[in-house]
């Protein structure tokens, strides 16, 4: 004898699975919520067969044969499976469903120019590109202080301990001041646009000095430098850095001038001591969305609206992106918001051509 669904219910099943259409960001939900087991086979007079009805007991993505594979299971009425969609990759979402999204395509290649370890000793300087004029020095003026100091328009981008990639020292806010080395522990990380436009990564190995006391340093680094071109050819940078606005104050985002003047895209608006928005001006517009980094690529599919934004909506941390008055991508992440009665709000900003 044979045990299997019930020819209604494999039916029904069928058409749950094959009415999904495999495309970007598709859901697919598993089609029953029981299924039916029961003999199919004929049966001598008298006898009945008795059917095992069971829930759906679980879900999951399988890989066990590497393929993705949907499987929902019935209990003792047995499992059901399905390929993943074409191209999409699944996870198991509330719901009884699966949430498939495209597979980003393979990245394209990076062209390192130049890797390895570099030193800094007090007021050396070093060139992260493959020779040219140096981009960073160890400033150390001041016996009780030395800084990581950007030179010759080298822009410095912390990271913490975070192993940023090449996309990430892309798109990420670039400052042109120095960075105290306290601010600078064995392990953390920085992303650098270099003076020769290429960007690269620098990791601090090793510190041979005790910060605070006047005696020789010696930083140790680790570094990779990606040529400007990587990816497929990266989307230039207009204007990025770091700027104070003051509540009330304005900001062009093309140029990154404070106040902004006739020019400006945003304003640190104060409607009270409480009541506290960005506001997009002449013709300027944000789009919130969930406050992460998108970069250029994000930013440019993103929906904009001229309408403020309350900044108690946005902690510090979050990035948001901004069709400037001048038609220029630009993305700015809030970095601190000071207290008291006058507020002043800091802003790490990317405006690209």
């Amino acid at each position: 004898m044979r045990s299997l669904l019930g020819t209604m219910i494999v039916a029904g099943f069928a058409m749950g699975l094959s009415a999904v259409s495999a495309h970007a960001d598709s859901t697919v939900a598993c089609p029953l919520f029981q299924a039916t087991r029961t003999i199919v086979e004929p049966l001598p007079p008298g006898w009945t067969t008795n059917s095992q009805v069971s829930p759906l007991t679980d879900y999951k993505v399988d890989l066990s044969s590497g393929q993705q594979v949907l499987v929902c299971t019935y209990g003792s009425s047995g499992a059901m499976s399905r390929a993943a969609p074409v191209n999409e990759n699944c996870a198991k979402i509330p719901g009884k469903r699966f949430k498939c999204v495209s597979a980003p395509p393979p990245g394209p290649s990076v062209s390192i120019v130049s890797d390895g370890p570099i030193t800094l000793v007090d007021n050396g300087v070093a060139d992260l590109d493959a020779g040219g004029a140096p981009d960073i020095r160890l400033r150390a003026d001041n016996p009780f202080l030395r800084l990581l100091e950007p030179v010759n328009n080298t822009r410095l981008s912390p990271q913490g301990t975070h192993l940023p990639t090449f996309a990430d020292c892309q798109t990420a806010p670039y400052g042109a001041g120095p960075i105290p080395q306290s601010q600078l522990p064995v392990g953390v990380w920085l992303c650098v646009k270099t003076s020769d436009g290429n960007f690269g990564r620098l990791r601090v190995a090793n510190v041979n000095g005790i910060p605070g006391l006047p005696i020789p340093m010696t930083i140790y680094f680790d570094h990779t430098t990606w040529s400007a071109s990587s990816g497929g050819g990266s989307q230039p940078v207009h204007s990025d850095g770091t700027i104070a606005v003051q509540q009330t104050f304005t900001l062009d985002l093309d140029e990154g001038n404070v106040p902004g003047g006739p020019a400006a895209d945003l304003q640190f608006q104060a409607v009270t001591a409480t009541q506290l928005f960005l506001r997009p001006m002449n013709g300027a517009q944000f789009a919130v969305g969930n406050k992460s980094d998108r970069g250029y690529d994000g930013c440019s599919a993103a929906s904009f609206s001229p309408n403020a934004v309350p900044l108690i909506t946005l902690p510090v941390g979050s990035y948001i992106c901004a069709a400037t008055n001048q038609g220029r991508v630009s993305q700015f992440q809030i970095t601190g918001l000071t207290g008291g009665a006058t507020k002043k709000l800091t802003l790490a900003y990317s405006t690209w051509e």
